[in-house]
């Protein structure tokens, strides 16, 4: 079996979902050949120099040409947050599975639009690839089988400082407060929180915006939908009992990819950081074997092959790095597409990206009433 993939966008994510599919015929697995056809954008010249530099067979200005090509079986939606809904849509319709990047939609009604239009015999995937780093499938894994105990209260960070100064603040992401709002594009840690621990039920949140980049006034309170969102921080309660707090900002100066996952429970706890991404720190409190002089968190290097996904890779200690999560969800969309694997090795649906848009929601509802929000269930 060969599956044609049309790509829409021709940002750095197509290059890394690209890198990603490339990199398949070299692990030896059972998968169909992937062949890339198209690439899509609003600028003829622009697809042409991502096609030809990605090596591509066509380019277009017109998305709808390479959803109705024939030779494309998967389309990959790398397009700016406003344009996920509509091209997908008419991929689905198309008949074509779908890859679309997070957040699915800039809202939940346009996600419900989306999930609502995944037949049966699709595949339609949204983009959340840190459900594919193997230290973090290593924790889930952990927390899932009582590891930890009861969990209490989770702590989830993403700071960036790419958005920091009046130069940067640039581009699409700054065309639209709504489009462009940072609680949709560090979703990632939305999407973590529900994976690896379960489902908010409320929401208390503030949001931020970075109005003058060069001036000593800091950050003010954003109103959501007119001010640009640069900062949010949320208290969630969970449906279990547990607390958590969520944070991201991409006016983080000096950060660059400080994601952090900390997850605390009856009888231990858990850490990741993105910086050092293949290693997770481990502490167990009902460890017979554990002597008083040494406890406490122990750093476990995730690259042994007994471990998630490495048997995949190389020797012990060879380290992975971000890029190969996306080999890793790759191998999964492919393995859905034919029919294999398991259930714990499916990609994000876009029914998780359409309950990770509703938290948003909630996130942004919360900032703008100053209260706290239920999420909607649907």
């Amino acid at each position: 079996m060969t599956l044609g993939i049309a790509l829409i966008g021709t940002g750095w994510m197509a290059r890394a979902h690209t890198h990603a599919v490339r990199a398949l015929p070299d692990l030896g697995l059972d998968l169909p050949d992937v062949r890339l056809v198209t690439v899509a954008s609003r600028d003829k010249a622009r697809a042409t120099r991502a096609a030809d530099r990605l090596g591509y067979q066509h380019a277009t200005d017109d998305w709808r040409a390479a959803i109705d090509d024939p030779g494309v079986d998967i389309v990959v939606n790398v397009a700016a947050n406003e344009s996920h809904a509509e091209p997908s849509i008419a991929a689905l319709g198309a008949g074509k599975h779908v890859v679309c990047e997070k957040p699915l939609a800039i809202d939940a009604t346009t996600a419900a639009a989306m999930a609502a239009a995944v037949p049966p015999d699709l595949v339609a995937v949204c983009g959340y690839n840190y459900r594919f780093v193997p230290a973090l499938r290593l924790a889930r894994d952990l927390i899932k089988e009582g590891r930890l105990g009861t969990i209490r209260h989770v702590r989830l960070s993403y700071l960036q400082d790419w958005a920091a100064t009046a130069a940067a603040r640039d581009g699409w992401k700054f065309a639209d407060p709504v489009a462009g709002n940072s609680v949709a594009d560090y979703s990632h840690i939305i999407d973590l929180l529900c994976w690896l621990v379960g489902e908010p039920a409320r929401v208390c949140a503030s949001i931020a915006t970075l109005a003058e980049p060069d001036a000593p006034a800091g950050l003010r309170r954003a109103e959501p939908g007119t001010d640009h969102e640069d900062w949010y921080a949320a208290l969630v309660e969970l449906t279990s009992g547990a607390t958590a707090v969520l944070e991201a900002s991409r006016v983080a100066t000096a950060s660059k990819g400080r994601q952090l996952v900390e997850i605390f429970g009856s009888d231990g706890s858990l850490r990741w950081d993105m910086e050092d991404l293949n290693r997770l720190h481990i502490a167990q409190t009902r460890d017979d074997e554990q002597d008083s002089r040494t406890a406490g968190p122990r750093a476990v290097l995730v690259t042994e092959p007994s471990q998630p996904f490495l048997d995949t890779w190389w020797a012990p200690g060879h380290i992975l790095g971000w890029e190969h999560t996306l080999v890793h969800q790759w191998i999964a969309v492919l393995n859905q597409i034919t029919g294999q694997g398991g259930a714990a090795d499916r990609a994000a649906s876009f029914t998780e990206g359409l309950r990770a848009c509703r938290i948003t929601d909630a996130i942004r509802r919360s900032a703008a009433d100053g209260a706290w929000c239920p999420i909607d269930r649907g």
